[in-house]
């Protein structure tokens, strides 16, 4: 690559011109692909793709690239941000001046967090009379990335023979003794990943 000055000479007659010769695009690539396929769970930090050319004399500023994601329900592509919007895979593809590379990145959540309204110590104990309806506590669920599961938490009792919620979330014991109740969420996105916690 480079320039150069072409002269011809007839006699004493000459021409010179001024030729550019430019390099030509080799590849690109991401350089960071390590990073990007990590495990991401959804409500950690965006991640920037981060990319080579080949020749390195080749810059973003005269050969810009795009970023684009296969699928925008899983992760939104902003210039090189990516975002982690929704739990799968999707394929990450950077293209310049005819080259391509790509990398593909799996999304995921944890296990919901369960909160139990007056329950935060495992010594609390729920107390209530035979053959009474009581309310059951209140209680919270959140995914990891901030979204209300408490429409999704699930009652059960130790004992159905002699224990009844309603729809209402009141509780019935037909018998005194001690008895176990367990609050249980699962993440709709991957049921996989639950929470649970169990009050006497």
């Amino acid at each position: 690559p480079g320039t150069a000055a072409i002269t011809v000479s007839v006699g004493e007659v000459s021409d010179t011109v001024s030729v550019t010769v430019s390099p030509t695009l080799e590849g690109v690539s991401i350089t960071n692909k390590d990073a990007l396929t990590a495990e991401w769970i959804l409500g950690t930090a965006d991640r920037t793709v981060e990319v080579a050319y080949s020749p390195d004399s080749f810059t973003e500023q005269d050969t810009p690239f795009t970023v684009e994601s296969s699928d925008e329900e899983v992760i939104e592509a902003d210039g090189s941000t990516l975002k982690a919007v929704g739990v799968g895979t999707a394929t990450i593809t950077v293209s310049a001046g005819g080259k391509q590379d790509s990398v593909s990145i799996t999304t995921s959540v944890t296990a919901p967090v369960l909160t139990i309204e007056g329950f935060e110590d495992e010594s609390d104990v729920f107390e209530l009379v035979a053959n009474e309806n009581a309310e059951l506590p209140n209680v919270s669920a959140h995914s990891c990335d901030g979204i209300d599961l408490s429409e999704y938490v699930d009652i059960s009792v130790s004992d159905t023979d002699k224990m009844a919620v309603s729809r209402l979330g009141r509780l019935n014991v037909s018998e005194k003794g001690t008895y176990a109740i367990t609050f249980t969420v699962a993440d709709p996105r991957d049921d996989s990943k639950t929470a649970s916690q169990t009050i006497d």
